[in-house]
């Protein structure tokens, strides 16, 4: 507000610091969005990681699932990459 009332000269209403305000907070919480949501794709990829990893030591995904006592809910998450990439690699090598 101080830098719209010297550096431009515009005078500040208090519906005008009401609605900054507003705004303020609206990016605020996009941002804890966004950090949440990456926070969220990290943990998926790190676990696709590691769920890999152990299927190359010839465990079944289930049971890297169950080593790693990672949750149902992102166990579908994995397999949904996991499928994915391997759709992308056979469509490549075809």
């Amino acid at each position: 507000m101080e830098i719209l009332r010297k550096q431009f000269g515009i005078k500040v209403t208090e519906t005008m610091e009401e609605e900054v305000e507003e705004m303020s907070h609206i990016c605020m919480y996009y941002e804890q969005v966004g950090e949440k949501r990456g926070m969220q794709i990290g943990k998926i990829l790190t676990q696709t990681a590691n769920v890999e990893r152990l299927m190359k030591k010839q465990l079944s995904m289930q049971e890297a699932f169950d080593l790693l006592e990672i949750e149902e809910d992102m166990q579908e998450k994995i397999i949904k990459r996991i499928t994915n990439d391997e759709k992308s690699t056979n469509e490549i090598k075809h």
